[in-house]
């Protein structure tokens, strides 16, 4: 799967002023057969913003993901052989976060994402599911030289369709100079 990716620096944030960076995503899927995300061609629109207060960080994101032309036909039901192969799916989605700068490279994180999610459950026919994540956690980072390190670590958990899941999450990078 690949995403071609737009992103317009709007608004840049400088002076305690709100940053917005709309983005535009081309989606380009391999087709998977007898599957239920079946799409080849979607569209993703984001509206992300953020705000510095002192030690807080503000973030949210709004946006959309839009596959016009989905094949529903993996339930080839005689009865459902009239109904039309396709439909559109379209998920929105809002997030946000808060990270609390406790020391110059460490940082208390709150993140969380609601998720309404269509889907296929029939031929012609789909259903939305709502989906929320909250994720508590922290990083910490080290420079070394020009370059920096990265650990996080954090704790999700997911309600949606009627029950609950938590689980850990941890992530490590290694960032160097933009420019020599």
């Amino acid at each position: 799967d690949v995403a071609i990716n737009y992103r317009y620096q709007l608004r840049p944030g400088e002076g305690g002023g709100t940053a917005l960076s709309p983005r535009v995503s081309l989606l380009l899927r391999a087709r998977r057969e007898h599957s239920l995300e079946a799409a080849r061609v979607g569209i993703e629109l984001n509206l992300p913003a953020s705000r510095q207060f002192g030690n807080i960080f503000l973030h949210g994101n709004a946006g959309v993901r839009m596959y016009p032309q989905v094949e529903s036909s993996v339930f080839p039901l005689p009865v459902e052989l009239q109904a039309p192969r396709d439909v559109s799916l379209v998920n929105p989605f809002l997030a946000c976060s808060a990270i609390l700068r406790v020391k110059p490279m460490v940082n208390l994180m709150f993140e969380s994402v609601v998720l309404f999610e269509e889907r296929i459950v029939g031929r012609a026919t789909t259903a939305r599911d709502t989906t929320v994540i909250l994720s508590p956690g922290t990083r910490f980072g080290w420079n070394l030289g020009d370059h920096q390190l990265v650990l996080g670590a954090a704790v999700p958990f997911e309600h949606g369709s009627g029950e609950t899941t938590s689980g850990i999450f941890g992530y490590a990078s290694w960032e160097l100079p933009f420019r020599r």
